[in-house]
């Protein structure tokens, strides 16, 4: 998805505006009782997106994905 959007500028008067996206991902894999709920997951989304575009752009954050116990440690997919 970001290699065909950012492969697709934007042409305007003013020229071409390149466009690129920025993802934040959480994911669970929980097989006991203690699970996330669709809140803190976006929650969790929501901050790796912030880390996508403080570390460049156009990239994919992994947020700490959320196991019995709590967060795990951050991954970073480029």
């Amino acid at each position: 998805m970001r290699a065909y959007v950012s492969g697709k500028p934007v042409d305007t008067e003013a020229g071409s505006i390149p466009v690129t996206i920025g993802i934040g991902l959480a994911t669970q894999h929980v097989p006991g009782p203690e699970v996330a709920t669709g809140e803190e997951l976006v929650r969790a989304a929501d901050r790796a997106l912030y880390m996508a575009k403080a570390n460049g752009r156009n990239r994919v954050e992994r947020a700490p994905e959320y196991t019995t116990g709590g967060p795990a440690r951050a991954e970073v997919a480029q």
